[in-house]
């Protein structure tokens, strides 16, 4: 069980691979952004079913 000088603590890599902060991020990111697509796109629906009726 040496460590080498050279090598990082075991410890050092844990945070970032558990929980990469980028990771949350994107998670709280891309949820909100779906429903308005979807509802935008929906909204565009009913527009052109309107115009054409």
């Amino acid at each position: 069980g040496q460590h080498r000088p050279n090598d990082p603590p075991p410890t050092a890599g844990m945070p970032t691979s558990v929980v990469p902060p980028d990771a949350s991020g994107d998670a709280a990111v891309d949820p909100p952004e779906q429903p308005v697509v979807m509802t935008v796109s929906f909204i565009r629906q009913q527009i052109d079913m309107g115009i054409h009726e």
